[in-house]
């Protein structure tokens, strides 16, 4: 039974588990640990050679921040310029994202709870 000291820690953190038989799980690891803010709903998607990744957050207000990673495994937080946040103070959750091209180009819309974003690079939203 996790302790409330576990709990606390549970929600600054998140893990990765490895599906190795399509029936079984195995943990791999923490990916991070001990952030400043809560991890809520995540959400991961490729992008070039790299993957990044969005999760709900409350500080004080809700927050959807991103990572990126190389390999799945090591994550960087890519900071406060990055984090998404609305104008009305409507309620954010984990956003989905979708890559579309058209004309030779590249555009990326994420749905979110709080309304549709949409980005160029697939980190910068608006």
């Amino acid at each position: 039974m996790m302790t409330s000291a576990d709990k606390v820690m549970a929600a600054n953190s998140f893990w990765i588990y490895a599906l190795t038989d399509g029936l079984h799980w195995k943990e791999v690891g923490t990916i991070t640990k001990d952030q400043q803010f809560a991890v809520w709903s995540l959400s991961v998607w490729k992008s070039g050679e790299r993957f990044t990744m969005n999760h709900r957050s409350h500080s004080p207000v809700d927050i959807l921040r991103l990572w990126q990673s190389k390999d799945l495994l090591n994550w960087e937080n890519l900071g406060e310029a990055y984090a998404v946040r609305t104008t009305d103070g409507q309620r954010l959750n984990c956003m989905n994202v979708l890559k579309i091209e058209k004309d030779g180009q590249t555009q990326w819309y994420g749905n979110a709870t709080g309304g549709l974003l949409r980005s160029e690079d697939s980190v910068k939203w608006r």
